[in-house]
């Protein structure tokens, strides 16, 4: 599950990723991007347990969108996204999600 909105404001990209993922039972990984002019920030928070790490999503969006940023399995964020990119970064994300090689 993936939401752009617009804001770049860390704690509040952070909340809607946490909302995303109270409210949608089925969702591995919650990916919100905040969007500051051309450039962004990504927040991805991912289940416990669950078959996908937001690392291992974080790591294939810095890959094709060029970011910065790190984390954990439950939760990575980070900056510096080209929003041209956006498009390319759900796609890895769900490529990751469903176990595709990246």
């Amino acid at each position: 599950m993936s939401r752009t909105i617009g804001s770049a404001d860390p704690s509040l990209v952070r909340e809607v990723a946490d909302s995303l993922l109270d409210t949608a039972s089925e969702a591995q990984v919650a990916l919100v991007m905040g969007r500051d002019g051309d450039q962004g920030i990504v927040v991805v928070k991912a289940r416990k347990g669950g078959a996908v790490s937001a690392k291992e999503v974080f790591d294939r969006l810095v890959a094709v969108g060029g970011g910065r940023g790190g984390g954990s399995p439950a939760l990575a964020s980070g900056g510096g996204f080209a929003a041209s990119a956006w498009g390319a970064m759900v796609r890895a994300a769900a490529e990751a999600v469903a176990g595709e090689p990246g």
